[in-house]
């Protein structure tokens, strides 16, 4: 519970920088067929609801949102939730960067939650990102490459002791 309040207190402070006017608010919902995440079900193969909430500022660069997902680890564990913020900017010659933080939470196991930190970059038709696991998951690690919105790209992660 403590964690929890750690972060919505960093979500909190995240927003009041953003005014009003410059906030873009945006909500997202999905059903699909499998929750696959870096090539793990992550609902034993079954159908997943899975939904969030992102608010941006355009003006700041800065973002803060949440997203959930019923999971299935054959356990009490039927639920996911991540909080996530960043800082999102383009430059003057087109590239764009993406710097921030995440955190997965299993609210009825707790001892499942982890923390990554991530940076991209991109220009014109490529990107890379990077993300790295915290303290909880300090050996997860993953690489990826795309190209533009071709839906085409590699990645490469090392998930210690996972899957």
């Amino acid at each position: 519970m403590i964690k929890f309040k750690k972060i919505a207190v960093l979500l909190l402070i995240s927003t009041s920088y953003m005014s009003l006017s410059a906030a873009d608010v945006e909500f997202n919902l999905a059903l699909s067929n499998d929750y696959i995440w870096r090539g793990m079900s992550q609902t034993g193969e079954d159908p997943a609801a899975s939904g969030g909430f992102d608010v941006s500022s355009s003006e700041h660069g800065a973002y803060v949102g949440v997203w959930g997902s019923n999971v299935d680890f054959g356990s009490e564990t039927n639920t996911e939730l991540d909080y996530y913020f960043g800082y999102a900017d383009e430059s003057a010659r087109g590239v764009s960067f993406d710097v921030g933080y995440i955190s997965y939470n299993y609210p009825a196991e707790g001892g499942l939650d982890f923390e990554e930190i991530y940076v991209g970059v991109a220009y014109k038709w490529v990107g890379v990102l990077i993300s790295k696991g915290l303290e909880q998951a300090p050996d997860n690690t993953e690489w990826s490459v795309a190209l533009g919105d071709s839906g085409l790209g590699v990645t490469y992660g090392d998930y210690d002791g996972v899957g």
